[in-house]
């Protein structure tokens, strides 16, 4: 779904949600047994029990304002957040006194934004720049268990992390002149895990010899 509201000439605000997920869900008694006998088969336990159930799924919502300071100069602004999570629980008896199960889930969870402007100059060159930040977090959760007929302890395990990262960018397009384009720009992006940090420069200069032909 998406929603655009302008509240005047010069102003934009669109707020844009999706979700979407699958499931699957398998269950199959299997009787591995050679009975001749129908009725028997169908009255005896299954010798082999599978049992699956997958889900996973992800919904993300974001907001963008944008605003026209003037004909040569505009501006946005977004917010978004999003999140991806997956589940697995399975369960299988091999025989009727031996059952394993496992469940399995994990979820990723991101926010950011982001501000921005761009200024068009005459004569076709322009300035963009920048600011980006985002806030990731990773969580996962397991636990298997084996029963055969004596107490048994499941396994457990847990993890979880969080990064920070943000980035600040500059660029401008030139027109030197007519056929000649000159590109330039800087990024510095910084990452908390492991306290990364890089900065990126960026040149391009591009000449069409014979101006106004594709």
């Amino acid at each position: 779904g998406r929603l655009t509201y302008r509240p005047g000439r010069r102003h934009r605000l669109a707020a844009t949600y999706y979700r979407g997920g699958d499931r699957l869900d398998v269950r199959l008694p299997l009787d591995v047994s050679f009975n001749p006998s129908e009725l028997s088969r169908i009255l005896r336990p299954a010798d082999l029990f599978f049992d699956v159930d997958f889900k996973w799924g992800n919904d993300l919502g974001s907001v963008r304002y944008e605003y026209l300071f003037s004909p040569q100069f505009y501006g946005t602004a977004t917010l978004y957040r999003s999140r991806y999570e997956a589940a697995e629980n399975t369960q299988i008896r091999p025989t009727t006194r031996t059952l394993f199960s496992s469940d399995y889930r994990i979820g990723l969870d991101e926010l950011g934004g982001s501000v921005g402007g761009e200024w068009f100059a005459p004569g076709g060159s322009s300035v963009r720049a920048g600011l980006q930040a985002s806030r990731r977090s990773f969580d996962s959760f397991l636990s298997s268990h084996v029963e055969t007929g004596t107490p048994s302890t499941p396994a457990v395990e847990r993890s979880e992390s969080l990064t920070l990262e943000g980035s600040l960018y500059a660029q401008s397009e030139l027109r030197m002149a007519e056929g000649l384009r000159v590109q330039s720009g800087m990024r510095l992006s910084g990452f908390s895990l492991g306290r990364h940090y890089y900065l990126l420069p960026n040149l391009s200069v591009e000449y069409d010899a014979v101006p106004g032909e594709a």
